[in-house]
């Protein structure tokens, strides 16, 4: 009984200390993947935020003639006009310029819209 009892006291020591040593290894291996995962969350939001610049810069709109360019066409009744470029747009997959008139440098009335391809760049 005695060697019974003895054997049993080894064996629970050694599988003590076994136990005592796995969780140790497993606090550090814890303690790595709390730091990892840290470390992946700063990445993450860092590639989202760039993500999302990206798409901005994607998303702007390209102008197709430069605002404040010197443009001229002509007319219904083909008298040649001057004016200054303002904006552009597409519509139906067609693209006008809106333009101020110019008359002695002088704006002319309102603003008004010209299909791209009528215009000519002074």
């Amino acid at each position: 009984m005695v060697v019974f009892l003895g054997v049993a006291l080894t064996l629970s020591l050694f599988g003590s200390g076994f136990l005592f040593f796995a969780l140790e290894s497993s606090k550090s291996q814890l303690s790595l993947l709390r730091k990892l995962n840290t470390d992946l969350n700063h990445e993450v939001t860092e590639y989202k935020a760039k993500n999302s610049q990206l798409w901005v810069e994607l998303n702007k709109e390209k102008d197709l003639i430069e605002p404040g360019a010197k443009i001229s066409w002509q007319d219904k009744q083909g008298d040649t006009n001057l004016g200054v470029v303002l904006d552009d747009y597409l519509l139906k997959d067609k693209p006008y310029v809106v333009v101020i008139r110019m008359k002695d440098n002088k704006t002319q009335g309102a603003p008004i819209s010209i299909p791209f391809e009528k215009i000519t760049i002074v």
